[in-house]
């Protein structure tokens, strides 16, 4: 993943390279999106797949966090669209 950012308060263009670290939880029904800089904690994002017959065409984008000095940079928005992608390996259809 790379993420082109813009450094505050300067808004020089900077560019992070860093991976977006994944750790899944309860088999292949949720996961956990980190996003690390330098051992440093910036961000993260889960999403969680219904369980039921009914519902497991869906999935619940939950618990979006970016540091307050890391906001702005569209990482959010990043760790949403990894998200996105793994409910589309899931066949999910519907996103909350």
């Amino acid at each position: 993943l790379q993420l082109r950012l813009c450094a505050k308060p300067s808004r020089t263009p900077i560019l992070l390279v860093k991976s977006i670290n994944r750790l899944q939880a309860l088999g292949q029904e949720s996961m956990l999106y980190f996003v690390i800089h330098n051992n440093q904690f910036i961000g993260m994002c889960g999403i969680s797949r219904g369980y039921s017959p009914k519902t497991r065409h869906s999935a619940t984008i939950w618990g979006v966090y970016i540091q307050s000095e890391w906001r702005g940079l569209q990482i959010a928005e990043a760790l949403i669209a990894e998200c996105a992608q793994w409910a589309k390996t899931q066949e999910v259809s519907y996103l909350n």
